[in-house]
């Protein structure tokens, strides 16, 4: 009898063990479907902007880090059907959502910097402002820097709508801000100079 009890109790063992086996089967399985549910969003996603990805390239996106960031830039930089302020907030929303789906090693702030970048190039000045505050302060002036002057330098006369965007780019930031003020004061040397000598047309770079 203490023979039978013993076997009853190993093959109850056996049962337990094989049943917590399937358990953590099913529970694996369960989390790679969920998964790839979640990754075949974000195949959609890109796919609204002309991009084709496979499955596996979200799957095995932390493997390729540097590959995956030029995906998002590639993306936030094409010209794809923009042409309202909520094309660019669709735009906007979508990239937050990738970032959350496939990119969680990646801080929202980046992708935030990203499009502020885009929006300022764009012209889009008063939609930059809305999302600005989601940029990192140092990141923020630097991005408000570098574009304004890409206006500046870009401009082909002292009339040029250019030097406008430079100085709307500039308006951003409060105005004592030492860096915006010496971009401030270029900008108004330059109207200075173009209504002292109305003649003179050449790039202000110059």
């Amino acid at each position: 009898k203490e023979s039978e009890d013993e076997k009853v109790k190993e093959k109850v063992k056996e049962k337990k063990e094989v049943d917590k086996k399937k358990m953590e089967y099913f529970k694996t399985l369960r989390k790679r479907v969920e998964e790839y549910r979640t990754q075949l969003g974000s195949c959609e996603l890109v796919a609204k902007y002309g991009v084709v990805k496979g499955v596996r390239f979200f799957l095995e996106i932390d493997q390729n880090r540097n590959e995956s960031e030029k995906l998002l830039q590639t993306i936030i930089k094409s010209p794809h059907d923009r042409k309202s302020s909520n094309d660019w907030k669709n735009l906007i929303k979508d990239m937050i959502e990738l970032q959350k789906r496939s990119y969680q090693w990646l801080d929202s702030s980046f992708v935030y910097s990203m499009i502020f970048e885009e929006l300022l190039s764009a012209g889009k000045f008063s939609l930059a402002k809305e999302y600005m505050t989601q940029c990192p302060s140092q990141s923020r002036l630097d991005i408000i820097l570098k574009v304004a002057r890409e206006f500046f330098n870009s401009s082909a006369s002292f009339s040029d709508e250019s030097i406008s965007s430079a100085e709307a780019c500039l308006a951003l930031l409060p105005s004592n801000t030492p860096a915006i003020q010496d971009e401030l004061n270029l900008v108004r040397a330059i109207r200075i100079l173009a209504q002292d000598y109305l003649a003179l047309d050449r790039p202000p770079l110059k």
